[in-house]
């Protein structure tokens, strides 16, 4: 697993790539998506392992965020 990549390591559980006609989606499992220093140094390697250029932004989202009429908890890195 790529877990061995980050400098989280110990956060990262798993990853699933989903490929739609329209966008790619990477779900990453990690263990913290309360801490932002962890999401935000997880999401900064991740761009730099895959080549994201810097004025793309990768967004995460705690699994189960679903729009509830209130402001979603995602992070954009």
């Amino acid at each position: 697993m790529i877990g061995e990549q980050f400098a989280f390591e110990d956060q990262v559980c798993g990853a699933v790539v989903s490929v739609r006609k329209v966008f790619f989606r990477i779900g990453l499992w990690i263990k913290s998506a309360d801490n932002d220093e962890i999401v935000q140094s997880i999401g900064k390697q991740l761009k730099q392992f895959l080549e994201v250029p810097p004025n793309l932004q990768v967004e995460f989202a705690p699994h189960g965020d679903v729009p509830t009429g209130g402001k979603p908890n995602r992070t954009i890195v």
